[in-house]
């Protein structure tokens, strides 16, 4: 630097004026140094030299929310998406600027704990319905050790009951088993089934209503009256009051045949269903014949499988019918008849019978926590 006088006097000497450089930022610790992935979001605090007021902490490709404490320490907020991957993650800082961009540290994302779920599959004998069990086995990672419940399936193959195993609880990075039982019903032994015999009602019967029977009191009464006074004594008055009375009485009557009701009583029916076998292999469909006996009965025949209608109704005709089902899914299906009643015949449902289709299915289950990768459904064969 030199000074200059106006006017004369020339300059002065020369002094030199330095200009540093500015410090730059360092990185000495962070806190943590770790976290699971997929954990929730935290602090992490940064501590090194020359820090400046709006310095920022850079965490991998990321640059979280960072606040200045003082220069030797930083506070950044990491989220919970940023810590989503497991690995190293580079921490740095940043003034802003000049001084330029500190060393790198490590910060470690580990692996989140986490279990997998494996099955044995499992073979059902149709022929006896017992119930066989399913090995579950529980293996856990990176430090998992939380119980974990096994959940059998709301909706089941036909025929199937589930009971699930209390819960396994793994020791951490090993592996814990439980039982799931699996049951089908048994196949039915017999090849036919009708519903229980009613009394048949066989004529029609007619009956007055309420208001024909008040017609009907009216007419005995004015009839009664009539006869009494034609055994009176007297003269034409006598037979005018009759004459009379004997009009209200055929009146009466009129009215009291038009407040009669028909009641006509259907004849009750019995249905029922024979196969020729009871079991078959996946996806053969089952032949179905159906008698329904009682009166003349002309009405529709429909299969059901539990509660659920299946197939096609047929007509019963000569007092047979032979509707028709689809293919049915592996298990037990409870397979019974509805005749649906005509005009002249009451409907009636036949007994049931467990018939089984057999071959291969499966039974999905689910654990809570859910297990990574999620449970594999568990391989059952009926036979």
């Amino acid at each position: 630097m030199t000074v200059t006088n106006p006017g004369g006097g020339g300059t002065s000497n020369s002094v030199n004026f330095t200009v540093t450089a500015a410090a730059a930022p360092t990185i000495t610790t962070i806190a943590p140094t770790t976290i699971a992935a997929g954990s929730a979001g935290f602090t992490l605090t940064v501590n090194g030299t020359n820090f400046v007021t709006g310095a920022t902490v850079n965490f991998g490709a990321n640059t979280p929310t960072t606040t200045f404490v003082s220069a030797t320490q930083l506070t950044a907020a990491i989220t919970a998406a940023q810590i989503a991957t497991a690995g190293n993650v580079a921490v740095t800082v940043t003034n802003p600027s000049a001084g330029g961009t500190s060393n790198s540290v490590n910060f470690t994302v580990t692996p989140a704990p986490s279990f997998t779920v494996t099955s044995t599959p499992v073979t059902l004998s149709s022929a006896t319905g017992a119930s066989v069990n399913s090995t579950i086995t529980v293996t856990s990672s990176n430090g998992f050790n939380s119980p974990v419940t096994v959940v059998c399936p709301t909706t089941l193959p036909p025929g199937f009951t589930c009971t699930a195993p209390a819960a396994i609880t793994p020791p951490a990075n090993g592996s814990a088993m439980g039982t799931l039982a699996l049951s089908v019903t048994a196949t039915s032994t017999t090849l036919t089934a009708a519903n229980t015999p009613q009394d048949r009602m066989l004529e029609a019967n007619a009956t007055p209503s309420a208001g024909g029977k008040g017609w009907w009191i009216l007419s005995t009464g004015t009839g009664f009256a009539a006869l009494f006074l034609m055994f009176l004594p007297g003269g034409r008055k006598k037979y005018r009051a009759a004459l009379g009375l004997g009009l209200v009485c055929i009146l009466s009557l009129t009215m009291g045949c038009s407040g009669m009701k028909t009641t006509i009583v259907k004849v009750a029916t019995v249905t029922k269903l024979t196969v020729p076998t009871a079991k078959v292999a996946s996806p053969t469909a089952f032949t179905f014949s159906v008698a329904v006996t009682g009166g003349t009965p002309g009405g529709m025949v429909q299969l059901f499988d539990g509660a659920t209608m299946i197939g096609t109704a047929a007509t019963v005709t000569g007092g047979v019918a032979t509707p028709t089902a689809p293919a049915l899914t592996v298990g037990t299906h409870a397979i019974t008849a509805h005749y649906l009643g005509d005009a002249n015949t009451m409907a009636s449902q036949s007994g049931t019978i467990n018939m089984t289709v057999t071959g291969n299915t499966t039974v999905a289950i689910t654990t809570n926590p859910v297990a990574t990768p999620a449970a594999s459904p568990i391989t059952v064969t009926v036979n």
